[in-house]
This record gives C-alpha cells, structure tokens and sequence, in this order.
C-alpha cells in the first residue's frame, strides 16, 4: 500500500508563549480526508499561520484555516480516516534547524516541523495511479512488431531533420516558406494584370504589409546609417546644435505655408462660397471659452493650438474640398461596404432569408461582430499597433506632445474608446493631469471604426463618417490643451510595444478573432438595451409633458421642441443653415442626453424624410405642394407625413460630422467606472473633471463640425 507525506512548515517559532497547560486535539479538515491530532502530554502550540503546506493529490488545493496541532516531546497519535499512523516532531536543533523564517532582516528561532508518515486509502480498482506514459510506452513498443518499427524509424528520422532544420532556420522554416509562396503568388498577379484597381490595391498591400513586417529592421537600418554619418549612434553635440537650427527655420517655414494657405482658401471660399464662412465665427467662439474655462491660461502651448488647427483645417481641406481626397474617401468606403456584405451570409445562416424584415437587429447589430473580430485579428497581428504608432508619432512630431497621449488619441481614432484605453493601461500610471484629461476626452470625440458597421447600415454616409474620425483627432488636442494646458515639468514616458499585455491574452489568431467577436456581445447588449429603454423613456417622457403643455395650452411640448430653442446656438455657430438649426438642435440634444447611437437612429430618419421629399419632387416635377404643421411636413399629393421634417444635405453633413463621438452622459458614467478600476487612487480626481471631460468632448466634436461647414 503506498504512502503519503505531509510537511507542514509552522510559520511561528515555538517558545514558551505558544504552550498551553490545556489538553485535548484540534482536526483539520479536509476536501477528502479529516486528520485528527491527539496530545500524548498535555502541551500544545498554535500552528494557525502557515508559510508551506504540501498537500497529496487527494487533497483540496485549498489551504486549511484556523489549524491547531497538538505539541508533544517525540510522538503524536494520528487518525486519517480508517487508517492509523504514527507521526515524530522534530523540535529544537534537530532537522528544524535548517529551515528558518526572516522576520525584518534577522534570522528568526528555529521552526517546528512537522512529518506525518501514513497509509493512503486502499485504491479501488478502477484507480489507475500506478500508470505512467513511460511504462504505456514500454509496453506498445515492446509489442510492435517489423513493420510499426520501421514506421517509427522513418517518422523518427524525419522529426530529427525538422529538427535540425527548423534550428539552423532559428524557427522561422514555416514564416520563410509562407512568404517564398506568397512571393511567387505576388509575382504571377503582376505579371497576369496590372491594369485595374485591383492590381494596385494588391500592390499596395503588399508594400504596406512588407513595411509593418520590416519596420524593426528598418529602423536599424536607419540607426546605421546615423551612425555612418555622425561617426555615433546618436546625435552629436554639432549634429545636434545643427538639427536645432534646421528645426527653427522649418517651423517658422511651415508656420507661414500653412497661414498662407488657410488666409487663401477662406478668400477663395468668400469669394466663390460666402455661405460655409458662416463657421468662422464658431471657431474662434469655442476656443475662445476653452480658453475663459483654463485651469493656467499662461501654460497654454501655442505651437500645439496652432498646428493643430492646422491639421484639422488641411485635412478638412483633403477630404471634403479636393477631388484626390474624395476619390480616396469613396475608394476607403467601397471597401468597407465590401468588408461589411460578408456577414449577409452569417445573418442568413442564423435568422433565415428574410432577416432584412427586422434588419436592425438582424443584420446591423451581428455586423458587429464580425467587424470587432476582424479588428481584433488585425490588433493581434500587429497590424493595429502599427497604424497607431504612425499615425501616434506624426502627432507627436507636429504638435509636440507627449508619445504617449498622442497615440492614444490616434488609438481613439480607430478603436472604441474601451479598447483604446485596454491597450495604454500600463502608462495611464505615469501620466499627468494634463495629458490623462485629453486622453479621458479623446475617448468621448471618438467613435471607433467598428462602430462604422452598425452607423453604415442605418444608412449614415460613411465617407462623411471616416472624414470625421480623422478631423476628431487634431480637435481634441485643440480643446484640452487650453481648457487644460500641461503645467508638469515630467520627463516624457516613451512608448514601446502597444498593447503587449492584451495581446498576449490570445493563443493565436484564430483565438483573436473568436474573443474579439464574443467581446461584442455585452456591446451589442448594451446598445439594443439602451436604445429601446431610452426610446420608450423620450416617449414616456414626451406624453407627459404634453400633458402639461396642454393644461398651460402648449400644443406638443416634448423634448425635442425644448431641446430645439435651448441648444439652438449650438447648430448656428457651427454654420447650418437657420431654417435646419432648430431640427440639428433637437439631434444634438438626443446625443448628449441620451446617447449618439439614438441620436444617430433620429439622423437616419431625418435622411429618409429628405430622400422622399425629393422622390416626391422628381415624380411631380417640382410642383408639389407641402403642408408644415409644426415641425412635421406633410406631402399633400401623397399624403404622407414627414415626422420632424427634412433638413438639406449640407446640414446633414456638419450634423453628422458633430455626432462623431461618443460624449453623453451614458459614456461618460461607462468611462468614468473603467477609469475608476484602472487608477483607484486617482478615483476622485477622475470623478471632479468628467464633466469637463464631457464638455470638452463635444466642444470637440462641434468643432470638428464647424470645418466640415467651411468645405462641404
């Protein structure tokens, strides 16, 4: 029968004061087995602190609470269930002596230790814990005959060789012979065809995908050649001094260049546009009340203001003004509607043919999905962390900010702004109050590319969308770095492999895929949750303050009519038209009191009244005649009622570019809670500035709507 053993270091050393003159056994119970220990004199010591408790397998893993052993001279009489065994305790100088406990530095008395030699319950039959793989082993190999050892032989020979090559590769066999293919698959598509989009889309990916795989290399390269010329891997005192100058003349260079071309184009929109000059006004209005609201006015970094505003001025200029920029903008979109129509096989798959009868959960909300899978795939393998790093440090290096809050933002820019805060965890520690304020903020001016799936099937323009993703980016750093400018004389914490420690949660990449998708899930809840509650609460809400309008003779009173007059200057300093401002009010007011996700599903409404106006337009040949009862507009020869009318194009556009983000009271208490488990001791400080953070955020999304008006 075999046997077990049992150590149990006591972590107390044993003196007078632990004896007592009582007798009598304390048990310690167990998962499987209770252990009784029985005085032989009458002397015991507590043993209830542990520092090591060997447990055999039949044990629970979990370690015994408030443990009493019953002290004696040599011997003690142990119960293990059915079985009898004896026990020795080593006091004293004997085997305890080897084994001493610190306790502040200094060498603690000598521990007791306690060995409990006994007999296991007898193994059932059915117990198999006389097996090992070495002897299963013996036993196959033994019985083989001619033939299965010469198979073993030839498998042998052959794991032996991967071995040796897949050494002499350093484990790179397998990545050297997927490229080798895909080198020869590369070639044979050029040569093939190079004539049409998808030869220069493959093309480009291909050169894209060489860059991030080649990145570490490249910078070595780089490093190298520094070293060529400056004779050091750094810069020199005179390398130094001469970057110095170059730097200053450059600045002031792109500092006039960019003056210029900003006093250039809003001449040439005054003259030829005078309407998207209306704008102009909101932009100085809002940065002047950031700056009335500073926390230190004169640590404000004017070179960041001004580049950018720069930034959000010439990429506003890119994407919505110039043809380059709309032909990129329209190619970007037709892609991601291709990427989006893969998941009508899975909506068929799981709701039937006719899921498009309730589209929004069906098709909209699984889109979901997918799409966070994909980002997740593309996070693992590294394709992610390479666009925000890009796109990270060209931030950094035009507004001279801190590594670590300018790709934070960027991260903002094309993931949610959970995720993105997910990934800088570890250097949210060492931020300050400054920088963890815009990076607070930039997760509400943001809205994050998987959400494009969900906004493009409730038919926002999505080129409209990717536009303000962009511009959202420079209008956060314009916001916080005056409401809240960097005051703190610390060192720059420099950034190096984004998002490690999420990475590292999954086995490969098809794990990726799976824990991004099922991540989703709680998302996909929240939203459908949070729309119908917050839709059933406006219209609980709007009856009754129709009620009350009606008792004071107020025709209608809901939230949309007073959101409509209190936010009305908001829409006008953004440049929309008068005759659309109260309708834009009455969106932004379902933003920032509900969420965007609503405030988006009333967009989406507003469009479709617009697209049947002008259906009713064309089929009557601009003669038709409407009815405006209220905010409604009502198509006469149709019939039809337009619920909250239409608003035009243009208005539509800076709307959507406004609602950009995720600034609402909802986000903000999601926020706040994650924040809140991420830095505890800074709960407070997080709890006094999310207002601000709020407010700062929608200042940011209303400026990025002001340069929207200036091109659209």
């Amino acid at each position: 029968m075999s046997t077990r053993r049992d150590i149990i270091h006591i972590k107390k050393p044993l003196n007078q004061s632990d004896r007592s003159t009582e007798s009598g056994y304390s048990s310690l119970e167990r998962k499987h087995v209770g252990v009784k220990v029985r005085a032989a004199q009458n002397q015991s010591f507590d043993c209830s602190e542990l520092s090591e408790t060997v447990f055999d397998e039949h044990y629970s893993d979990d370690p015994p609470l408030d443990v009493k052993a019953v002290r004696t001279e040599t011997t003690a009489e142990i119960s293990m269930g059915d079985q009898d065994a004896t026990a020795e305790i080593f006091t004293g100088d004997h085997d305890a002596n080897e084994k001493l406990v610190q306790s502040n530095g200094e060498k603690a008395k000598p521990v007791v230790e306690i060995e409990v030699e006994g007999l296991l319950p007898k193994p059932s039959p059915e117990d198999d814990d006389g097996w090992t793989e070495d002897e299963e082993d013996i036993d196959k190999e033994q019985s083989q005959g001619l033939l299965p050892r010469i198979i073993l032989s030839i498998r042998k020979f052959f794991l032996t060789c991967l071995t040796l090559v897949l050494k002499k590769t350093k484990g790179y066999l397998v990545t050297i012979l997927l490229l080798l293919g895909y080198l020869a698959y590369f070639i044979a598509a050029m040569c093939h065809r190079f004539d049409d989009e998808g030869s220069h889309r493959l093309l480009g990916c291909t050169i894209l995908g060489v860059v991030i795989a080649t990145r570490r290399y490249i910078r070595y390269g780089f490093n190298v050649f520094l070293e060529k010329v400056t004779g050091s891997s750094s810069l020199t005192p005179m390398w130094k001094k001469r970057e110095n100058t170059a730097r200053f003349f450059l600045r002031w260079l792109m500092y006039g260049a960019c003056t210029g071309v900003m006093v250039w184009v809003i001449v040439d929109k005054a003259i030829k546009e005078p309407n998207n000059l209306r704008s102009l006004p909101g932009i100085v209005i809002i940065m002047f009340i950031c700056l009335c609201f500073s926390t230190a006015p004169n640590k404000v970094n004017y070179h960041t203001i001004f580049w950018s505003v720069g930034l959000q001025f010439l990429l506003s200029l890119f994407i919505l003004n110039w043809k380059t920029g709309k032909d990129a903008i329209w190619w970007l979109q037709s892609r991601i509607d291709e990427f989006f129509h893969n998941s009508e096989d899975g909506s068929k798959l799981m709701f039937g043919q006719n899921y498009k009868e309730h589209y929004m959960i069906f098709g909209a909300m699984p889109l979901l999905f997918f799409t966070n899978g994909m980002m997740t795939l593309l996070y693992y393998c590294g394709v992610m962390q390479f666009i925000v790093t890009v796109f990270g440090n060209f931030l950094n290096f035009i507004l001279d900010t801190s590594p670590v809050e300018s790709m934070a933002v960027a991260a903002g820019t094309f993931m949610e702004g959970i995720t993105a805060l997910t990934a800088f965890r570890p250097y949210l520690k060492s931020l300050t109050k400054s920088q963890l304020f815009l990076v607070i903020t930039s997760c509400f001016s943001s809205i994050g590319s998987a959400f494009l799936a969900i906004l493009a099937q409730m038919g926002v323009s999505i080129e409209l969308i990717i536009g303000a993703m962009l511009i959202s980016a420079p209008a956060t750093f314009t916001i916080c770095k005056l409401m809240f400018p960097e005051t703190s004389k610390r060192k720059h914490v420099k950034i190096s492999d984004i998002g490690n420690e999420e990475k590292s949660k999954y086995a490969n990449v098809l794990d990726a895929f799976q824990e991004g998708s099922v991540a989703m899930l709680a998302v996909v809840g929240n939203i459908v949750v949070s729309a119908f509650a917050f839709v059933c609460l406006i219209s609980w809400v709007n009856h009754t303050l129709a009620w009350f309008g009606d008792r004071v003779g107020i025709n209608k009173l809901s939230i949309e009519l007073i959101s409509s007059y209190l936010l009305y200057p908001v829409p006008l300093a953004m440049g929309v038209a008068p005759e659309d401002c109260r309708r834009v009010a009455m969106l932004y007011g379902y933003r920032l009191g509900s969420s965007n996700i609503i405030a988006f599903f009333k967009l989406a409404e507003v469009r479709n009244n617009r697209l049947k106006y002008v259906d009713y337009m064309l089929k009557t040949g601009g003669n038709g005649t409407v009815t405006y009862v209220n905010d409604d507009v009502i198509l006469d020869q149709l019939g039809e009622t337009l619920p909250f009318g239409f608003i035009s194009e243009r208005s539509e556009a800076i709307i959507t570019y406004a609602l950009c983000g995720f600034s609402s009271m909802l986000s903000v208490a999601i926020h706040l809670g994650m924040m809140g488990a991420f830095l505890p001791k800074r709960r407070k400080w997080l709890s006094e500035i999310a207002m601000a953070a709020l407010v700062a955020g929608n200042l940011a999304n209303c400026l990025t709507g002001c340069f929207a008006c200036l091109f659209f």
